[in-house]
């Protein structure tokens, strides 16, 4: 997948044809993603036209089209997660520099708040199955946390 603000191109994916796409300007500017387990869409958090606000999109790689999933008002975005199950797990750095993780549901569907991971700034990253977080602290690198049972809080 090659990506340029908000443009898109699907490159070598097997039944997908290499065209270019845009995203419409209400998505906003893409900021980081994740590809859907099948590889035929990805999940964008990225900063809208007036970049006062982060908007989430689902977005088919098959046929360009985007569903916007939700906004949130933050400071900014860690990357989005697309889970197994078909959810999603978005990170938000609220005011504060605060990170709270979000759950949208594979159908859409307003954010479930699932509260802030321990030790942050950290790089956190979550299993297919969302019941596994490794964290790596941004200030001891060579230390790896494993986060035991918060994946329980994916599941909501």
């Amino acid at each position: 997948l090659i990506v340029s603000g908000r443009k898109f191109r699907p490159v070598g994916a097997s039944g997908i044809k290499d065209t270019t796409y845009e995203l419409p300007i209400e998505a906003g500017l893409i900021a980081s993603l994740d590809p859907s387990p099948d590889g035929r869409a990805f999940v964008e958090v990225g900063w809208s036209e007036s970049g006062d606000s982060l908007v989430a999109n689902r977005v088919s790689l098959v046929d360009g089209s985007v569903e916007r999933l939700a906004v949130f008002a933050g400071e900014d975005a860690a990357p989005p997660r697309w889970l197994a199950d078909g959810s999603f797990v978005i990170a938000i750095l609220e005011t504060s520099r605060t990170l709270t993780w979000y759950r949208i549901g594979a159908s859409g569907g307003s954010p479930v708040r699932l509260g802030s991971p321990p030790r942050f700034p950290a790089e956190y990253r979550i299993s297919q199955d969302g019941r596994r977080v490794l964290m790596i602290l941004q200030d001891q690198k060579s230390d790896v946390y494993l986060m035991r049972n918060f994946g329980e809080a994916f599941k909501r």
